[in-house]
């Protein structure tokens, strides 16, 4: 599902995640679908970072996840891989390059 994600073993961290899917049918009637995951979090001094990635979702998403920092930028560092399992409509396991796992669960508004 595509919107806004949070983590609820994390929350009130300040962290957000979102995610934004394409789907797109083929004239052969061929569906594919791509996602573009956003991440909003805090480096250990409070400051802004963003990382970003996107590739195309089979069932799940396995891409280079990339780091922006210091304001207005185009070009993130890649930080590593990144993948996003889905457990179901509004569940997801989020593994991040390092290794960590965030449990995540969409927003209803």
């Amino acid at each position: 599902q595509a919107g806004w994600w949070y983590e609820p073993a994390a929350e009130g961290s300040g962290n957000g995640y979102f995610l934004s899917i394409n789907t797109q049918v083929a004239a052969t009637g061929a569906i594919s679908q791509m996602a573009y995951l956003s991440i909003l979090t805090f480096d250990t001094q409070g400051r802004a970072v963003w990382y970003a990635a996107q590739g195309a979702l089979a069932p799940g998403l396995s891409t280079t996840l990339y780091r922006y920092t210091g304001g207005t930028t185009v070009d993130g560092a890649a930080a590593g891989q990144v993948r996003l399992a889905f457990d179901g409509i509004d569940r997801a396991a989020l593994t991040l390059p390092n290794g960590r796992t965030a449990s995540l669960a969409r927003w209803r508004f």
